[in-house]
């Protein structure tokens, strides 16, 4: 995360340097060492300033890596207008505070207080399941993929599901050495007007009992059901898996543009079952989806309430994540490629290895392809993502995700 040092520290004196204040220098030094987060200034006087005033306190690395901060403000200056959470700490304030503006919200800590408040940690990511907080972190590395703003680090923590809340709640608790905490959720709504899901309204009230007193956010995009939505149907269809069941909600992307809102709030996983359809507002809302497509929905409340009127997909996540953002295709292309070897005259491994390289092919450019309603959340979900993972780019080490 980008931790701002406020121009009210200029006003600090040697006589003033107490044991919290010079504590937090330190850590803010530690945070440095070991790229936990971006430390900087609007002012470069303002890095310049600290760092003299540990020099007379301080004979250890801690004046190093403030120096290390100092020459560091040329690439992390400009960061201070990009993110859109930031930490500030400040001289002029006695209590913790959370000012937001427009779309930037600002954590500001009082300098004597940060050091015994926060952890010496990376930003902890929480989800429902660990495979969301990955897929956030993908989006936002495609996102930022031509750009070299600076690394992320970052820990993520797995919620467990519907239990999510108490975790969060575990989190924000501590009254000190707490961790920075970007926490990510599911709406589970099924239409524009449908309530939020009985996990995100637990997170909610926790998180608006705690977060007085915590740098930590509470991510939701209010007009998506999950995370499986971010992902357009045509890029389900490049995984290596891609399940017979897609055709239809292809359709929905390909062919009836008009109904792509729909494709925000559709189950992808379970689709959309003559239980759910049984609810008039859902019903109201899908009806016309229905019959662009062709389905008849003249008897089909008599069918079992299991029945698909349009089937789901299951959970592709872990595929989408192996195939279009790592290196899954390929892999599976060298095996393949392997077994024709074996085989030079296998028609059908032949088929898969063509099927193989048209999807390598087309998922190279598949960002920029983005339908316009998915492409403006994954903006969303980057921003946030960069602004409470983002550290210094220019140290090489194992825990560290470059964009």
């Amino acid at each position: 995360m980008l931790i701002e040092l406020d121009e009210s520290l200029l006003e600090i004196t040697t006589q003033d340097m107490t044991g919290p204040i010079i504590s937090t220098f330190r850590k803010l030094a530690m945070f440095k060492e070991e790229c936990y987060h971006i430390i900087t200034a609007k002012k470069i006087d303002i890095l310049e300033h600290v760092m003299k005033l540990m020099e007379k306190h301080d004979q250890c690395t801690e004046k190093t890596y403030l120096e290390i901060i100092q020459n560091d403000y040329p690439d992390y200056g400009g960061l201070l207008d990009e993110v859109k959470y930031k930490v500030l700490i400040s001289k002029n304030i006695r209590e913790f505070q959370i000012i937001t503006s427009e779309d930037v919200t600002v954590y500001v800590v009082p300098v004597d207080k940060f050091s015994r408040m926060f952890a010496m940690a990376k930003t902890c990511l929480l989800s429902e399941n660990i495979n969301d907080c990955k897929l956030y972190v993908q989006i936002t590395k495609e996102h930022y993929k031509n750009e070299e703003k600076a690394c992320m680090a970052y820990n993520i923590q797995n919620g467990g599901g519907s239990t999510c809340a108490n975790v969060l709640e575990s989190i924000l608790q501590e009254q000190q050495d707490k961790k920075f905490c970007l926490t990510f959720a599911d709406t589970d709504k099924k239409h524009p007007n449908d309530s939020f899901g009985r996990t995100l309204s637990d997170l909610i009230a926790i998180h608006k009992q705690y977060s007085n007193y915590n740098v930590s956010k509470l991510f939701y995009l209010k007009n998506f059901h999950e995370k499986e939505n971010l992902i357009p149907p045509s890029v389900y269809g490049l995984c290596s898996s891609t399940n017979c069941n897609l055709e239809k909600i292809l359709k929905i992307e390909q062919e009836h543009s008009t109904h792509h809102e729909k494709l925000q709030y559709f189950d992808i996983k379970e689709g959309l079952t003559v239980a759910l359809y049984k609810r008039e507002a859902v019903k109201n809302y899908f009806d016309g989806l229905l019959n662009d497509l062709g389905i008849d929905t003249t008897n089909i409340l008599q069918r079992n309430d299991n029945y698909r009127i349009i089937p789901g997909i299951g959970d592709c996540t872990p595929l989408v994540l192996e195939d279009i953002f790592e290196n899954g295709l390929e892999e599976k292309l060298k095996l393949k490629t392997k077994e024709l070897q074996v085989e030079p005259d296998n028609v059908r491994v032949s088929v898969i290895i063509s099927k193989i390289k048209d999807n390598i092919s087309k998922r190279l450019d598949f960002y920029d392809n983005l339908p316009e309603y998915i492409k403006t959340a994954w903006i969303k979900v980057s921003e946030a993502v960069f602004s409470w993972c983002c550290c210094p780019l220019d140290v090489e080490t194992s825990h560290l995700i470059q964009l």
